[in-house]
């Protein structure tokens, strides 16, 4: 009885071994600060030869005003800017096992913010970002067309992230 039980219980085991669930596929990253950057690798997409690779980003910015003149004095800016939005996108190719390498940064570009805007003294002040106090990001990876590498609109992964953020430190955590 032992003897039968062991051998269909074995036989059980291969083949459920032998049937193994398929993977669609996945990213692994970490967020460093700064600029919020996203570095990592992706895996599991050989049926797709070029894929567009999307970071979303959103967060406070914090600013400072530097005075254009000799003095180059420099003032925190007076009005709070939030949210603030910036998007990167990427496009790579996947090798024959489905990997691809991840290095997207999200940046703030500060000529899109006025001196007005952020409270500087005056228009002729010069508007610097000092730091951004990431709150939430989205990383994308999507089907490009191999020849024209413009979206085919199948999304083959994403990921959103809640981050939390100090002038030289960020951290994010998947929430969906």
């Amino acid at each position: 009885m032992k003897k039968k039980l062991f051998t269909i219980l074995s036989v059980l085991l291969i083949a459920m071994l032998a049937v193994s669930p398929v993977y669609a596929g996945g990213v692994r990253i970490t967020f460093s600060s700064g600029s919020l950057k996203a570095d990592g690798d992706g895996f599991g997409f050989s049926g797709y030869g070029v894929v567009g690779l999307t970071l979303d980003a959103k967060g406070n910015a914090h600013v400072s005003c530097i005075d254009p003149g000799d003095n180059g004095n420099v003032v925190p800016g007076q009005n709070p800017i939030f949210p603030i939005e910036s998007t990167v996108t990427n496009s790579v190719k996947s090798d024959k096992n489905g990997k691809f390498p991840v290095h997207l940064v999200v940046d703030v570009d500060p000529t899109l913010l006025s001196p007005e805007d952020v409270g500087c003294p005056n228009k002729n002040w010069i508007v610097q970002i000092d730091w951004v106090d990431w709150t939430w990001a989205k990383f994308t990876v999507e089907d490009l067309n191999d020849v024209t590498q413009l979206p085919t609109g199948n999304i083959l992964w994403s990921k959103e992230y809640t981050c939390t953020s100090a002038p030289t430190t960020v951290s994010c955590k998947a929430i969906k």
